[in-house]
């Protein structure tokens, strides 16, 4: 009994990563298109809460590649 309930879990968990890498190359495709890229990017610019958020993570990626190429030059 504890082996299939085991097994059934181990199913559950492949099933969850095969669904986030399809979503993950779905993602990928939208992003290709300059037509729906375009639409993701007026969306976010158009929301403030979303573009408020989207500025703060550029924000960190570049803070945080500045301060590795300084420590590089260093």
């Amino acid at each position: 009994m504890k082996q299939i309930k085991n097994a059934g879990i181990l199913m559950i968990l492949v099933a969850f990563m095969i669904s986030f890498q399809s979503n993950a190359q779905n993602t990928d495709k939208i992003l290709k298109n300059p037509e729906k890229r375009e639409q993701v990017m007026t969306g976010i610019i158009n929301n403030s809460e979303m573009r408020m958020e989207m500025m703060e993570k550029v924000m960190k990626v570049e803070s945080a590649s500045v301060k590795w190429t300084k420590t590089i030059v260093i």
